[in-house]
């Protein structure tokens, strides 16, 4: 997959968080990183394509060898720094649930995005087109043909002439079930319980 963002460190907090236990896994502790530092590579290249991080040669022998670069990391011009704590303030406080306006709280978190590289929003407002969870799968439902006898552009799939809604290919009985149930529930509105 081609991405031009490659972690180049972290500072990570002095002080670790307690990983609740799960059913199979004990608690653990773990130190959250408070500054990333990513290294862009420049004009939107694939990480490692300009700034080489490594290189492959063959020894004497014929082996194959990798040589690991680390000068990328202080290319202190293709720096982005990122600041966890910063992002979750602005998320808590600025950042609004795309279906229902909601704010993100704990255990509620808006998190959920339904595209790749979406529009970046202004450090000072909320960032565009996040869910909860949810909210995020009644917007899909929404969105999905659930007709009984849909006129579909392709064989079993595509977008419906009837509803204008789309189908995803072999969408199974149940599925079209589950997603005439959430798409009872009214533009905006939210499951309760």
């Amino acid at each position: 997959m081609h991405d031009p963002l490659v972690v180049a460190f972290e500072i990570r907090r002095p002080w670790p968080k307690r990983i609740k236990a799960g059913k199979t896994l004990p608690a653990s502790l773990r130190w959250p990183s408070m500054i990333t530092v990513w290294h862009r590579e420049p004009n939107g290249h694939d990480a490692g394509d300009v700034c080489k991080q490594h290189s492959r040669y063959q020894d004497a022998e014929g082996k194959w060898q990798w040589k690991f670069h680390h000068g990328w990391r202080f290319h202190i011009h293709h720096w982005s720094i990122q600041v966890p704590a910063l992002q979750a303030v602005r998320r808590r406080v600025l950042t609004r649930c795309a279906w229902c306006g909601g704010r993100s709280v704990k255990g509620d978190q808006v998190n959920v995005s339904l595209q790749w590289d979406g529009p970046r929003g202004r450090w000072w407002r909320g960032e565009p087109g996040l869910y909860h969870q949810d909210c995020s799968s009644i917007d899909r439902a929404h969105a999905t043909c659930v007709c009984e006898h849909p006129v579909l552009e392709y064989d079993g799939y595509g977008r419906c002439a009837r509803c204008d809604a789309y189908r995803a290919y072999g969408t199974p009985d149940e599925a079209l079930d589950r997603a005439r149930e959430l798409k009872a529930i009214p533009a905006g509105g939210r499951r309760h319980g």
